[in-house]
């Protein structure tokens, strides 16, 4: 008991500690896939920040790059008395007069067209000299001139030499002398090939515009500028100190609207921010076209299977260890089952054998002492020594045959009769039995029944039902209300022919009937107080009858006494093969 004890002990430990570290595993295994499971929405959505910024400044490289090769004479005021360049006003007067240069693409996309001269006067070609106070172009101007003023911007010429002599490089100025992630390397490698696509497109003519050739380096390029909410690009025609700006007025709302309306299958919460000179903070999502700020906004929530490939590797992890710690305590309990069997078993066999050698050695000492001198005595002890070596060769009998069941080195002989001439073969020897205590072996047939024809092998049916008549016999004969054992041929089920052993007697209790086929279940005590016998009997009857491809079961429908049913596989019909 003490060794089982530790045992289990023993095992509980093992298991405890297995399943601290599964857990812990699992714990870290779940953490790892829930941070994996969030890089992967973020990487998600870096992609599409990164598809958006590539549309807007796709989008925007073609207005810029329209009006970056703007020919200077094109900014010209118009003249006193020269039809206005508004379009509305063209169609109203219908005197449509417009240079080629200055039909965009998108010409809803520009508020107004304007040049700034030395003599710091604003003017713009939409807007004709002598129409103040008219027409849109100049009510444009004026709203313009007024937002300078409010700015405070009247100098537009050095304020666009500080921008376009200060403005560094797009990864200088955002990430210089910072220690960058794996990611924001990334972001800058992306950056600058967007900044790097935007710059071929300033470079490349767009179709339908002839530009008028430049002086080299009289011109600079258009630089993107903030004046409080308003957008314009403003470049320097001339030298530094003598020359003028030219540029246009962006409409930023439309273009806002426009912007924010492409990307809105990706990034349907995004928002645009201008990025001022004052604030500009290092950013990741900064277009490279103008000088704005991508937030991408809330994303929809992405859900997520309930089973990943790491969870699923988890589940199975789990399975497996529950698996394995089953086993091992299914082992232990067998191989502890086993040992206690065995234990069991030496204990009743030696109980076993005691009582006959005990019996054989007193009875031989008088016999062969001459202590006997009644031939009637002499008689009666002679058949109690036969009785007695009946037994013992019984008992080695059935344990011979179990230990070549377990070996596997059983031979049957299976052979094809009927159920009657089975029953004729194991009559005697099983009415013999029954007389040794004074019981009577009943044999209950049809003649239907007994012509069923079955594949056996007749040896060990007769082992099966000696053992059940014997069980009978020791243990129903002393309390059997009718001195009678019945061996009855039942009919078929349609696989099976049944043969039923019935007694009388006490019958079986539940606890019993639990463990009734377990070998070596009966220990010295058991074998003392209820009857001879290791325990090996029933389960030795069972093993044999399935090995023949029948069963034995116990009959619990019967309510007088035990009754056994043997099933015993009926021979099938067997067709002689067609010549074709």
């Amino acid at each position: 008991m003490k060794k089982v004890y530790e045992t289990w002990v023993t095992f509980v430990a093992c298991a405890a500690v297995l399943l601290t570290a599964m857990i812990w595993l699992s714990s870290y295994v779940l953490q790892f896939d829930s941070v994996q499971r969030q890089a992967k929405v973020e990487a998600d959505r870096e992609e599409k920040v990164r598809l958006a910024l590539w549309r807007m400044d796709s989008t925007l490289a073609l207005i810029v790059a329209e009006e970056n090769i703007r020919p200077v004479e094109d900014y010209a005021p118009t003249p006193p008395g020269a039809p206005s360049r508004d379009l509305q006003n063209q169609r109203r007067m219908g005197t449509p007069w417009l240079p080629a240069a200055l039909r965009s693409v998108n010409p809803t996309n520009i508020s107004l067209h304007f040049e700034f001269g030395s003599d710091n006067v604003l003017r713009s070609p939409d807007a004709p000299l002598d129409r103040a106070g008219g027409p849109p172009g100049v009510q444009t101007l004026l709203r313009l001139q007024n937002i300078l003023k409010l700015t405070g911007a009247p100098d537009l010429l050095s304020i666009l030499a500080t921008n376009a002599d200060s403005e560094p490089s797009l990864p200088t100025r955002l990430y210089n002398g910072q220690r960058l992630t794996k990611q924001q390397e990334l972001s800058i490698v992306e950056q600058q090939a967007r900044a790097n696509t935007v710059q071929n497109a300033y470079n490349n003519t767009v179709p339908d515009l002839t530009p008028s050739p430049r002086q080299s380096g009289s011109v600079s390029q258009l630089v993107p500028t903030w004046f409080g909410d308003e957008l314009l690009l403003l470049r320097r025609v001339g030298d530094r100190s003598s020359g003028r700006v030219q540029g246009c007025w962006l409409n930023w709302i439309l273009i806002r609207r426009t912007l924010l309306g492409s990307i809105r299958d990706l990034l349907p919460g995004a928002e645009l921010q201008p990025l001022h000179k004052e604030d500009d903070q290092p950013s990741y999502h900064s277009l490279t076209a103008l000088p704005l700020h991508l937030v991408p906004g809330e994303l929809p929530p992405v859900t997520a299977p309930a089973l990943t490939a790491i969870r699923l590797t988890l589940v199975f992890a789990w399975f497996a260890v529950t698996l394995v710690a089953i086993a091992v305590a299914m082992m232990l309990h067998g191989a502890m089952s086993l040992s206690e069997r065995r234990a069991a078993f030496v204990s009743a066999v030696t109980h076993e054998l005691r009582t006959p050698m005990t019996t054989f050695k007193l009875y031989s000492e008088m016999l062969a002492d001459n202590m006997v001198s009644d031939p009637a005595q002499r008689k009666r002890y002679l058949q109690t020594l036969c009785a007695e070596a009946n037994r013992l060769g019984h008992l080695v009998e059935n344990v011979l045959a179990y230990s070549r069941l377990e070996r596997g080195s059983a031979r049957s002989r299976i052979e094809k009769l009927t159920l009657g001439q089975l029953i004729e073969r194991v009559q005697e020897r099983l009415a013999e039995r029954a007389e040794q205590t004074e019981m009577v072996l009943v044999i209950d047939t049809d003649p239907d029944t007994t012509q069923t024809a079955i594949h056996v092998d007749a040896t060990a049916v007769e082992h099966i039902l000696f053992n059940l008549v014997d069980n009978a016999c020791k243990y129903a004969a002393p309390c059997s209300t009718r001195r009678e054992i019945h061996l009855e041929a039942m009919p078929d089920s349609g696989k099976f022919a049944m043969l039923r052993v019935r007694d009388y007697g006490q019958g079986i209790s539940a606890d019993v009937q639990r463990r009734l086929f377990e070998p070596f279940c009966k220990s010295a005590d058991e074998a003392a107080s209820i009857g001879p016998g290791v325990g090996l009997g029933l389960a030795l009857c069972r093993r044999l009858s399935r090995s023949m491809g029948g069963d034995l079961i116990f009959d619990r429908r019967n309510r007088d006494g035990a009754a056994f049913l043997l099933q015993l596989p009926i021979a099938a019909t067997r067709r002689e093969p067609s010549l074709a």
